[in-house]
């Protein structure tokens, strides 16, 4: 059951650093950056005006889940 477990965190785990990633490579940049190298203005031409905030919201959430489950892993580790 604990090695069950262990492969579950280890998959959200996964999953959540893919996606702390890409939260990070697509905000806006202050003085541009690689969300501009693509060839557009940002995640503002693609999404709304104000997806700027949810973005950073989204990477600070991502961000605590993932230190979150850094913790977790350790401890089921057991070393």
């Amino acid at each position: 059951m604990v090695g069950f477990l262990i492969g579950l965190v280890w998959a959200i785990y996964l999953l959540v650093t893919i996606l702390l990633v890409v939260a990070i490579l697509l905000q806006e940049p202050r003085t541009g950056g690689l969300s501009t190298a693509f060839g557009g203005s940002g995640l503002d031409t693609m999404l709304g005006a104000g997806i700027g905030r949810k973005m950073s919201m989204a990477t600070i959430v991502l961000a605590v889940i993932f230190m979150a489950l850094t913790i977790v892993l350790h401890l089921l580790s057991g070393k």
